[in-house]
């Protein structure tokens, strides 16, 4: 299957929607990650030689070369992330069809998210307890198609917490002073390559 990713642009726009729809209500970017994503899917018994190789037997201590076969997607092989985008799109969808309860309080709106192939974003406006029910309705549909063990609980602790300013794809959006700019380290990276 093609790949169509989400854009930067696609995340500004709904930051925007946000602050317009709810005019001084705080605007929050929360980070999640699917953990070893390609790994979690199956490849069809029909398509496991195509995600054969022979490898030398000296590695394993055998005289002879071994054929070593994945049963999963495989990082590397460019149909993955296709393949991959299917059930990305399979966790937003199942995200976009909740709603948080309460909608006076809430919001009316349905949750919705971005996923550039394992990293998910959401964004929403800090309305009653709808941003925690956001995240609680995505690591669900994540956990009811993919399994418990999907979400990577790390990078959870690490960078999953409601904020004003998160990196997204690389790029730091701030929603508090409506921002954008690349990290320290990119721009280093960025004038080294150009000199």
């Amino acid at each position: 299957p093609k790949v169509v990713l989400p854009t930067h642009t696609a995340v500004i726009r709904r930051i925007l929607k946000w602050q317009v729809k709810y005019p001084g209500i705080p605007v929050w970017l929360a980070k999640r990650d699917v953990k070893a994503a390609f790994r979690l899917i199956p490849v069809h018994p029909a398509d496991v030689a195509v995600f054969a190789t022979d490898i030398p037997g000296e590695v394993a201590g055998r005289p002879e070369p071994i054929t070593a076969t994945w049963i999963v997607l495989t990082f590397g092989w460019a149909g993955s992330p296709g393949h991959w985008q299917v059930w990305a799109e399979a966790v937003r969808g199942a995200h976009m069809g909740m709603k948080p309860p309460d909608p006076a309080w809430n919001g009316e709106e349905a949750y919705d998210s971005f996923m550039l192939v394992a990293d998910g974003i959401l964004v929403e406006p800090d309305l009653g307890v709808r941003a925690r029910h956001s995240a609680s309705a995505w690591e669900g549909a994540l956990a009811t198609l993919l399994g418990p063990a999907a979400l990577n609980v790390g990078k959870l602790e690490e960078e999953g917490t409601y904020a004003y300013e998160s990196v997204v794809w690389g790029v730091v959006l701030n929603t508090e002073f409506n921002t954008v700019s690349l990290q320290a380290k990119k721009l280093e990276k960025a004038m080294y390559v150009v000199d």
